[in-house]
């Protein structure tokens, strides 16, 4: 969960079907109610990812390892923060 502002914040988890991931995103004001909800196919988020909000997008970090290279991959994930 990240704070968006005063009155709202983001939950995001991550789905998984078969090898298909899916970043599910629901913004919640203050008593709890989901004013808006979108889903991202293909992102990836990890149980110990740190969502921030900068410059008007929530973004984190994930690290996954690469069999082909032999070594974990860092990539970074940003989706809008705030739909109105």
């Amino acid at each position: 969960m990240v704070k968006l502002d005063d009155n709202r914040y983001g939950i995001i988890y991550m789905t998984t079907k078969g090898n298909d991931n899916t970043v599910n995103y629901t913004i919640i004001n203050e008593d709890g109610k989901e004013i808006y909800s979108e889903k991202f196919k293909g992102y990836c988020f990890q149980t110990g990812s740190q969502p921030i909000v900068y410059n008007g997008c929530v973004v984190w970090m994930v690290s996954q390892y690469n069999t082909d290279l032999g070594k974990y991959r860092n990539k970074m994930y940003a989706i809008p923060a705030l739909k109105k």
